[in-house]
């Protein structure tokens, strides 16, 4: 009898053991697959502050989404409350169906899902933008973030308002248009007694951040955010020209170019250009659509006898938007753009893919090169022009 009893206790342990491991099991597990399931929502923690630091109650914060070769999307806004703070809470399901991530990365222009945020109080606005996903290329995976946090600071701008079309709580889209265009990234004007070589080579992919135009009625243009474009590359992968005397050294691309025009509750109008898409195909030493150069208000660098550029990882280039696509959107604008003071365009950063060298003299010593650089920034060159130099 003892004998047995021994054994039903060894029986009965064992059990008992057997359960302990499974139920520590079947946790982990769930553990692991809760940790590993995509996220359903995308917090934006938004704090907006004056140029002083101070914090703002009663602030509307507009969140909108960068959609591949559309545009941009509205997606949620909120207004900061006591603790100077908005919460806004993004589906990532409606995110996942606008990006679709499943398009074919070896045929299709690859973005990084890209949220613009816009934080508006009175006559004070501030401007930004993140990516909400981190995208894997080799895998064509798209990783989405749950949370993001963003301090703002707002500045003051002489915001143009107008009666609103249709009164709503929300930014609405009142008109759109959508153009390819043949943009220069590099116009050298050469006279005699000059020379320049410029050289192109691109890898299977170039890989950019463009950066998204905005122009709020009554001020001038500023750049809303970068949303990051990765382009595959069919041919040619290495161009070079050189000319000699009298002529023109022009490097052209055809980009697909999106003009939005949102109207906000507190009664102004936004005016904002998207790169939508890029044809790499196209690069070549063309040169593009006739643009507005208003070279009175560029900034001169100087005068150069010889200039040599490396465009390359981490230049950023200016390009400024053709004169036919300004002249149709000012017809379909409800509230007209800036005069055009300014020149309409994008700042672009090469990330990866492609190098470009410029090389160019002066062989007479009364001559040399004036560089101009528009709005946009002071490290970017858009257009070179010569001009005869007194002593």
């Amino acid at each position: 009898m003892k004998t047995k009893i021994a054994i039903k206790y060894d029986i009965g342990a064992l059990t008992g053991y057997l359960c302990l491991v499974l139920t520590i099991l079947t946790l982990s597990y769930a553990f692991l697959m809760a940790y590993q399931v995509t996220p359903k929502r995308h917090y934006l923690v938004v704090k907006p502050l004056t140029t002083k630091g101070e914090r703002l109650v009663g602030v509307n914060v507009y969140a909108f989404l960068v959609v591949p070769g559309k545009g941009s999307v509205f997606l949620k806004s909120g207004t900061t409350g006591l603790d100077g703070r908005a919460l806004l809470e993004i589906s990532l399901d409606r995110v996942k169906g606008l990006v679709n991530v499943t398009e074919d990365r070896i045929l299709k222009t690859i973005y990084n899902p890209t949220v613009l945020v816009i934080a508006v109080y009175k006559d004070l606005v501030g401007l930004a933008s993140y990516p909400i996903a981190d995208l894997d290329i080799t895998k064509s995976k798209v990783m989405f973030k749950e949370r993001e946090s963003l301090d703002l600071t707002l500045k003051k701008c002489n915001v143009l308002k107008v009666e609103p079309l249709v009164p709503k709580l929300t930014p609405t889209l009142v008109a759109s248009h959508i153009q390819w265009c043949k943009v220069e990234l590099i116009h050298l004007n050469l006279i005699s007694n000059s020379c320049a070589r410029l050289f192109v080579l691109t890898d299977d992919y170039v890989e950019l951040r463009v950066g998204v135009t905005t122009v709020i009625a009554g001020v001038k243009p500023m750049t809303l955010g970068y949303s990051t474009i990765r382009v595959p590359v069919s041919s040619p992968k290495n161009m070079s020209k050189s000319v000699e005397g009298v002529g023109e050294l022009v490097l052209s691309v055809n980009m697909k170019v999106v003009w939005e025009e949102w109207e906000y509750p507190g009664g102004f109008h936004e005016h904002r250009f998207i790169i939508a898409d890029l044809d790499f195909s196209s690069l070549s030493f063309e040169e593009g659509d006739k643009a507005f150069l208003y070279e009175e208000n560029w900034k001169v660098e100087g005068i150069r006898e010889t200039l040599t550029l490396d465009l390359e990882k981490n230049y950023s280039l200016n390009i400024v938007l053709p004169e036919s696509l300004i002249k149709t959107i000012s017809e379909k604008a409800f509230v007209p753009l800036t005069p055009p003071e300014y020149e309409l365009g994008f700042k672009l950063l090469i990330d990866s893919g492609i190098k470009i060298r410029l090389e160019a003299r002066v062989l007479s010593e009364l001559e040399g090169f004036y560089t101009y650089h528009t709005w946009l920034g002071k490290t970017l060159i858009v257009k070179v022009q010569p001009s005869t130099r007194t002593l």
